[in-house]
């Protein structure tokens, strides 16, 4: 992975208001490509990624009344 010690784009321009931040050292073509389990960035989104499942398949049942299976790996 390169190092990046510059910051490129301001925090205004690549945030939504008032949403929790997460900073990848990454290019923007690499922002969704982790090469494994234990990737630095993808340990950073983990959580996030989780989370937004969660959100979704609630969103989901409430919106068309049925029921969702999810599988984690």
């Amino acid at each position: 992975m390169r190092a990046y010690d510059t910051q490129l784009i301001d925090h205004q321009s690549v945030s939504l208001h008032e949403k929790r931040a997460i900073y990848l050292t990454t290019d923007h073509s690499e922002l969704n490509k982790f090469h494994d389990l234990e990737d630095e960035n993808f340990l950073l989104m983990q959580s996030e990624i989780q989370r937004m499942i969660q959100t979704t398949s609630q969103t989901i049942k409430k919106r068309y009344h049925c029921t969702i299976h999810l599988l984690y790996i």
